[in-house]
């Protein structure tokens, strides 16, 4: 069952469908099995909605899901940036600490996310990390930050990103 699954891993309507049927089944196999599929493809989280669930998602049976993400994108909304990003932030600390194989991590804004120490920790201690993107308005929380990893990167990249401070009306 695995490698029929496997095969469909770059298609995102199969991967919707392989989450169905998850929800719809009982069967160790296909929740076992389509839980490593979904979450072994890259994740790209770009609501409060989908971070809820991805972390739903990975917590369910024990946590054993969590140990297939490798590659994660998290992008804090343009509309929740100048929110306070508290829960959004404690939220992904806790799923950090249950993603101990990530190996790639995209962030941004970065600075919103590094705001909440439990998150920086967390991420600091990512023994498995090599590829960290951090996008961010301001840079000084990053690079005290950088200064706290534990793993030595292989690629780093920094962008500055422009959030403009007023809005028109």
């Amino acid at each position: 069952m695995e490698s029929a699954l496997s095969s469909y891993r770059s298609y995102p309507a199969c991967q919707s469908t392989v989450a169905a049927m998850m929800l719809l089944s009982r069967a160790y196999n296909i929740n076992h099995t389509g839980g490593k599929l979904l979450a072994s493809s890259e994740i790209q989280i770009e609501t409060l909605k989908q971070l809820s669930s991805f972390v739903m998602f990975c917590m369910a049976d024990d946590g054993s899901r969590a140990r297939h993400v490798k590659d994660l994108t998290i992008d804090v909304p343009k509309e929740l940036r100048l929110e306070p990003i508290e829960p959004f932030a404690r939220s992904l600390a806790e799923l950090m600490a249950k993603i101990p194989n990530v190996s790639r991590l995209s962030l941004t804004p970065a600075y919103s996310l590094l705001s909440e120490d439990a998150l920086q920790r967390e991420i600091a201690f990512l023994a498995s990390l090599n590829d960290l993107s951090l996008s961010e308005d301001r840079s000084s929380l990053s690079m005290r930050f950088l200064a706290k990893i534990k793993t030595p990167l292989r690629h780093l990249t920094l962008r500055k990103i422009y959030t403009p401070s007023f809005t028109w009306l």
